[in-house]
């Protein structure tokens, strides 16, 4: 991928332009250029296309793609823009030769937390030398910070020595998308596991005592 002038804003990060292996890379000057265009109908080998990420506790909320473009040829008359939310099936918009503004603020594009995907594709050409290419571009939204949080749910009612607890009804929000239990070095067994948020607890059988058992939030 290109990156070379890219801007990107705080709380992201973006792979730049990139092309399929359909495609040759052509020179051009203050543009990203290729060659073999020639499919007859959409190969799905034959793109542009940019990766944006969200970092860590970022989401995303796409409003537009802004791109310009040009031909060399007239016969490249064909195009389709897709993301990888739905595995490059539906197209998004209606791209252009030139360059255009696709709309990009609808529910499937908004509070997005893992990396997506665009590709803008082309075909048509009547000579595989025709080349197609990218001027500008800009993918326009907001980023909002997601605070991961864990809540640990209502004290439980006393055990006996030997006894297990209720089911613990831990919680998570936000940006966490599990939980891990602790029992501060007691040594006792969370069943299933330690990261079922509505486990239940054992502590050791010759334990008495207070125990305070804690979900810790976590963001894969």
């Amino acid at each position: 991928p290109y990156t070379t002038g890219q801007t990107v804003v705080a709380g992201i990060s973006a792979s730049g332009i990139g092309r399929g292996s359909g495609i040759v890379s052509e020179n051009g000057n203050d543009q990203y250029t290729a060659s073999g265009w020639n499919s007859g109908s959409l190969n799905a080998n034959d793109y542009f296309e940019w990766t944006i990420t969200p970092n860590s506790c970022r989401e995303i909320d796409f409003v537009s793609f802004v791109y310009t473009s040009n031909r060399s040829n007239g016969s490249i008359a064909n195009f389709a823009f897709r993301s990888s939310l739905d595995g490059f099936t539906n197209n998004i918009g209606t791209p252009t030769f030139n360059g255009t503004t696709i709309n990009l603020n609808t529910p499937a594009f908004q509070n997005i937390t893992a990396p997506i995907t665009f590709r803008l594709y082309a075909w048509g050409a009547n000579n595989a030398g025709r080349t197609f290419w990218i001027n500008q571009f800009t993918f326009n939204g907001n980023i909002t910070v997601i605070n991961p949080t864990a809540d640990a749910g209502a004290a439980l009612a006393s055990i006996c020595q030997g006894g297990t607890s209720a089911a613990l009804g831990g919680s998570v929000g936000g940006s966490a998308t599990g939980g891990t239990w602790s029992d501060g070095g007691i040594g006792g067994t969370f069943s299933p596991n330690a990261t079922n948020l509505n486990a239940t607890w054992a502590p050791p059988a010759a334990y008495s005592g207070t125990a305070t058992l804690t979900l810790t939030r976590c963001r894969w």
